[in-house]
């Protein structure tokens, strides 16, 4: 859906934008060519304005939309790739604030582009794929101490008491 919309603010923008310019030109011509509609042309070119600055606006915003659904989409595909990924290392990767990492990785899972869960109390979302692959570790098999976060397959599961490597 955002794609059309987008697609449509740009075809508006520029549709205005050109019939702007041609009401400049006509303008300009009907000034410098003199005669009896001379007096018409800076009202032309004047009102051609009407028309260049909202074609500009939208073009604009449909190139801001854009790139925003571009990062969207390029935080999903991190997301798939990683499986399990925090949000400090999902802003840093894409060279963004952190809350704003947070509320395109929202608009990602409402976009239905991944699924997945947040895991609070470690910050990190893992994806929907991943819970099937969970290792169900919650404490140390060699001291019973707590295990700190969720642990996916394929990763190796490490006791922050005893330091025992399980994986």
């Amino acid at each position: 859906m955002g794609k059309i919309k987008n697609r449509v603010m740009r075809f508006f923008g520029f549709g205005l934008l050109f019939f702007g310019l041609f009401l400049l030109i006509v303008g300009i011509a009907m000034t410098v060519e003199g005669g009896k509609d001379a007096a018409s042309g800076p009202p032309i070119a004047i009102a051609s304005l009407a028309f260049l600055i909202p074609g500009g606006i939208l073009i604009f915003l449909a190139r801001q939309a854009r790139k925003k659904h571009e990062l969207v989409e390029s935080i999903a595909s991190i997301v798939k790739t990683y499986r399990r990924i925090s949000l400090t290392t999902l802003a840093e990767k894409l060279s963004i604030p952190i809350p704003d990492a947070g509320n395109l990785l929202m608009k990602a899972v409402s976009e239905n582009l991944i699924k997945g869960n947040f895991d609070r109390t470690t910050d990190e979302f893992y994806t929907e794929d991943s819970k099937a692959q969970r290792l169900e570790f919650k404490f140390c098999p060699n001291c019973g101490g707590p295990l700190d976060r969720v642990y996916l397959e394929g990763e190796t599961v490490k006791c922050s008491r005893c330091g025992l490597l399980v994986g």
